[in-house]
């Protein structure tokens, strides 16, 4: 089991990037998420056995994005949540089953 690390790049790029710990001590170098870039902190969560990365689009729209990862490592392509903008952060909670 591994704890996994998702962050905006300390840049003027606003890439995001993720790293995993195996003992919360020792961390992976960064990889990209998939090209992909935010105006404000992401949120990440595990749902359907996968990490799940929402963020805010960094162009004008302020989309709210969501993207999926099976290993943390490799992303795939973000996509909108449908009619959903936002000036801040996003939050995200992954759970299987009924409420």
């Amino acid at each position: 089991m591994s704890l996994y690390l998702t962050f905006v790049a300390n840049n003027n790029t606003n890439q995001l990037l993720a790293c995993y710990s195996k003992d919360g001590s020792n961390w992976s170098p960064s990889t990209p998420v998939q090209g992909q870039a935010s105006k404000a902190a992401l949120a990440l969560a595990v749902f359907q056995n996968k990490l799940w990365a929402a963020f805010v689009a960094n162009n004008a729209t302020s989309d709210l994005l969501v993207s999926s990862s099976a290993n943390g490592q490799a992303w795939s392509p973000s996509t909108p949540v449908q009619g959903q903008a936002s000036k801040a952060a996003p939050a995200i909670l992954g759970r299987d089953g009924a409420l």
